[in-house]
C-alpha cells in the first residue's frame, strides 16, 4: 500500500467470530495487530508504534475504557466523547475524523459514519449468496 496523500492508514477489520484486527503497512510491508479500538496513531510493533498525535492516543485511551456491547445510541455517544471537535485544534495540529465504522459482527453489518456526522449512517449488510451484498442509510 501506498498513501499518495503521505498519511498513514490503519483498516480495521472484524470477524462475525467477534476478532477484530487493524491493518496497518510499514514501509511497504502490511502488520497487523489485534485490537477493538483504532484511532489515528500506529499499533503495530516497531520503529513506528505510538507515531501519532497526543490527541490520538487520547483518544484511543477513552474508547479502549468501553467495555461490552450496548446499542445504536451508545455508539453514537461514545463516537461523539472522542470526536474532534472535543479537542484543542490549532494551525500547526490540526486533525479531522474523515470516517468511524462500527462493525456488529452478529448481524453481519458495518455502519459507517463520516467526517464525524454521527446522525447520518451509512450501514452495510453481508447477507447470504441469494441475496448478496446490499447497501443503506440510517436516519
Amino acid at each position: 500500500m501506498n498513501s499518495s496523500i503521505g498519511a498513514a492508514h490503519h483498516f480495521s477489520i472484524a470477524d462475525a467470530g467477534g476478532k477484530s484486527v487493524v491493518v496497518e503497512y510499514i514501509e511497504g510491508e502490511m502488520v497487523v495487530t489485534e485490537t477493538k479500538v483504532v484511532t489515528n496513531h500506529y499499533l503495530s510493533k516497531g520503529d513506528k508504534y505510538g507515531i501519532g498525535s497526543e490527541q490520538s492516543h487520547e483518544r484511543f485511551d477513552i474508547l479502549a475504557q468501553y467495555s461490552g456491547g450496548t446499542n445504536q445510541e451508545g455508539v453514537r455517544e461514545m463516537l461523539k466523547s472522542v470526536a474532534q471537535f472535543r479537542f484543542p485544534q490549532s494551525e500547526d495540529s490540526y486533525e479531522r475524523t474523515m470516517w468511524s465504522v462500527v462493525y456488529t459482527p452478529s448481524a453481519l453489518t458495518a455502519e459507517f459514519y463520516f467526517r464525524e456526522s454521527y446522525e447520518q449512517s451509512y450501514i452495510l449488510s453481508l447477507c447470504d449468496e441469494k441475496s448478496g451484498w446490499i447497501m443503506g442509510t440510517s436516519d
